[in-house]
């Protein structure tokens, strides 16, 4: 029995039926192939942002983190200058949303830049945990935590060490809004927001609606996902309710987490509609197809392989042209894959140059924090340098006290004898200049402390010719010009004698040939007096000047500059109640201009050298310094002076003596001494005998001490300088 017959029609009907289905599941699956492709793209390139975000979280952090470390090397840290510390911590941080706070271990702030100067700090308990943690000198990154001032912060602490612990905690304190800029500087998509989690999984910013989620714990499915791995891409559902698909990557320095998120219907809704479109499509063909099947039916077979190929060009990422089948829905298809097509290069493009920025801004990120890093480096070098030089200087002092006071006696005994007497005076002369040069050593080191008093400032720049045009060499030629009427000006004379020198070396720079460097002192007005240091260097363009006195700004290369020369002298300055200003211009020199307050000169009283007080009240003295040849000379100086003199070595043995008796009538210690210092020393006498006087020899600059009634006396010293110290020290305990 044969096949049944069948029209023609018919089965071209159900042949074009058949294509029709093979062409709707073709395309079907090459646009659903497209669509999850181009999702799949979508997170990818959300979870690559969430990484280099994240990494730009860490470095921002870090940027942070030198910035204080540099700070808290800081000599006024090192000095407990806390207007001082202010004062670079303002300079340092100039945004509303962060400011630094220091702090001790009572809670106790010193410094916060949050508030006005001299406004009342807040107290407050740091948690005991954190105190082990800034001991260990290691760095302390806080949660999203209540402050005392603002409700909600972040921070970043770095120690203060002192004695080998932390004495004082240095933080940078922000507010979660400081992290906006992060969110501003990517662009994210519209539909896009993006997220940071703290450690703790609560959420410290949004970029959608940020005040409302900050302090909001993460999700139960996002806080699974942060404990399986430390990157990844979920379907989750959002703090307000949105279903979507979340790309989080974990810092591996502060552990914080940069979740990028999008809608999930946003990257879903294309593969239904397009199939959707798809079905409708067919079932139209169907119905007209079998009206104009034989007359289309090899236009459609000729169309459908068209956009057959069409298809396979997009799934192989080939370039193609659209169709032109002349039937509607084919030319539809084929227009459809050529924007899908396009649509997918144009996201290549923009994600590789995506993935280009956020390159280039993680390198500035590393490149910036190499170069906090390089100057903090440079500050720590000029500290460890400055510490040794006080070191030196102090131990020259103690080597230059017996001298002093050896030719001091010397004079008094054989000053008469002509010749003796010029020698003696020559050595006396020679241990004053050595003195002198201590002192300016001292201010190098950062020992002295600021000792403002009328200053005749052209006797003070001609002083310093030798010094400078030692310091310059040959090819600078040192001019200097002062007004006939001595020009007195209220400045710590070793300050400003190393603020000039400082000026000076920086002028000799800009002159690699030589050239003249003049100094002028000028008499100003009636309440100032001006030093103008000027030069003809290369000068500075507008961009440099604006920056010349910011903290560790340098044109110099690495190794030869810190950047804090012109900042100290600046500092100088304020401290004075004066000002400092640059003028410059490329090719025409720098003009730089100290300004001082106007003083007067004190009326000299003429005392004569041999002028020697006698002692009020001679009797026995307890003499106390670890020296031997320093404790000798001193004793006959004393014994000059006609006191009976008990010597101790350290300040236990001066306790032992004063215990023992019989009583003493004066005390005299040097203030560093190992085991006890002259501090403590006076501190233990005190509650033994309230009234007794007392000098404070010492070989730095006068410590800061909570001790009244103490006459003190800079090494080295002569006879007539011990003589008035002690009538000082009689005078105060008298007080008392």
């Amino acid at each position: 029995m044969g096949l049944a017959s069948q029209s023609m029609r018919v089965g071209f009907l159900r042949l074009l039926a058949l294509l029709l289905a093979v062409a709707l599941v073709s395309t079907a699956i090459l646009v659903g192939s497209a669509e999850y492709f181009a999702r799949d793209q979508a997170k990818r390139q959300m979870a690559e942002t969430a990484r280099a975000l994240s990494r730009v979280l860490d470095g921002d952090f870090a940027r942070h983190e030198a910035l204080l470390r540099a700070l808290s090397q800081s000599p006024s840290v090192a000095a407990h200058d806390w207007e001082a510390v202010d004062a670079q911590a303002r300079a340092s941080l100039r945004t509303p949303d962060a400011w630094i706070v220091v702090g001790d271990r009572n809670g106790r702030q010193v410094v916060n830049t949050k508030l006005p100067r001299g406004a009342k700090l807040p107290v407050g308990g740091d948690p005991d945990w954190i105190w082990p943690i800034l001991d260990r000198g290691e760095t302390h990154l806080c949660n999203l935590t209540h402050g005392l001032i603002e409700r909600d912060i972040i921070c970043v602490d770095v120690p203060v060490i002192e004695n080998g612990r932390a004495a004082y905690y240095m933080s940078v304190i922000m507010r979660p809004h400081a992290l906006q800029p992060l969110f501003e500087r990517q662009r994210l998509p519209d539909d896009w927001y993006g997220s940071i989690i703290d450690s703790k999984a609560t959420l410290v910013w949004r970029s959608r609606e940020p005040t409302k989620f900050v302090g909001r714990a993460a999700t139960d499915d996002v806080r699974r996902a942060f404990a399986a791995a430390d990157e990844g891409v979920i379907a989750s559902v959002s703090l307000d309710g949105v279903r979507t698909y979340a790309a989080y990557s974990r810092s591996p320095v502060s552990r914080w987490t940069f979740l990028v998120a999008a809608p999930r219907e946003q990257l879903d809704a294309g593969i239904w509609s397009t199939l959707i479109l798809a079905a409708i499509v067919v079932t139209l063909l169907m119905l007209v197809g079998g009206i104009v099947a034989y007359r289309w039916g090899r236009r459609a077979s000729r169309g459908v392989e068209a956009v057959a190929r069409s298809a396979k060009a997009l799934g192989a990422r080939e370039a193609f042209a659209p169709p032109a089948t002349r039937i509607a829905e084919l030319d539809a298809i084929g227009a459809a894959l050529a924007e899908a097509d396009q649509n997918l290069r144009e996201r290549d493009q923009a994600l590789a140059a995506l993935n280009a920025s956020l390159s280039q801004r993680v390198e500035d990120a590393l490149a910036e924090r190499e170069r906090v890093l390089a100057q903090l480096h440079e500050a720590q070098k000029l500290e460890t340098l400055g510490r040794l030089t006080g070191g030196v200087a102090h131990d020259f002092n103690n080597l230059l006290a017996p001298v002093m006071g050896a030719l001091d006696l010397l004079q008094l005994r054989h000053g008469t004898d002509p010749k003796s007497g010029r020698l003696i005076s020559a050595a006396l002369a020679s241990t004053e200049r050595a003195k002198t040069l201590v002192v300016r050593l001292l201010a190098f080191a950062r020992r002295q402390s600021l000792q403002p008093r009328p200053v005749d400032l052209g006797a003070l720049v001609l002083g310093m010719s030798d010094l400078l045009q030692r310091s310059l060499g040959s090819t600078i030629e040192v001019k200097i010009e002062t007004p006939e009427a001595p020009a007195v000006a209220l400045v710590d004379p070793n300050q400003l004698e190393l603020a000039l020198l400082n000026l000076a070396i920086n002028a000799r720079d800009a002159m690699p040939e030589g050239g003249p460097l003049l100094f002028r002192v000028v008499d100003e007005t009636e309440d100032f007096v001006r030093i103008e240091v000027i030069d003809g260097g290369e000068g500075m363009d507008e961009a440099t000047l604006t920056r010349a006195i910011e903290p560790f700004f340098t044109t110099k290369e690495q190794g030869r500059g810190t950047g804090l020369g012109l900042s100290m002298v600046d500092g100088l300055a304020a401290q004075s109640g004066g000002s400092f200003t640059l003028s410059s211009r490329v090719g025409a020199g720098t003009i730089a201009t100290l300004r001082f307050p106007r003083a007067e000169l004190p009326e000299a009283s003429f005392v004569p050298a041999e002028a020697i007080p006698e002692p009020i009240e001679p009797g026995r003295v307890l003499l106390v310094d670890d020296e031997e040849m320093v404790r000798r000379g001193s004793a006959e100086l004393l014994e000059g002076l006609g006191y009976q003199t008990v010597q101790a070595s350290s300040g236990a043995e001066a306790l032992r003596k004063i215990a023992e008796g019989p009583a003493f009538d004066l005390l005299i210690s040097d203030y560093l001494m190992p085991g006890m210092n002259g501090a403590t020393l006076i501190a233990e006498v005190r509650k033994m005998a309230p009234k007794l006087p007392v000098v404070l020899v010492t070989g730095y600059a006068a410590p800061d001490l909570d001790l009244p009634g103490i006459s003190i006396l800079a090494k080295p010293f002569r006879q007539r300088d011990l003589a008035i110290s002690i009538t000082e020290a009689r005078n105060l305990a008298a007080g008392l």
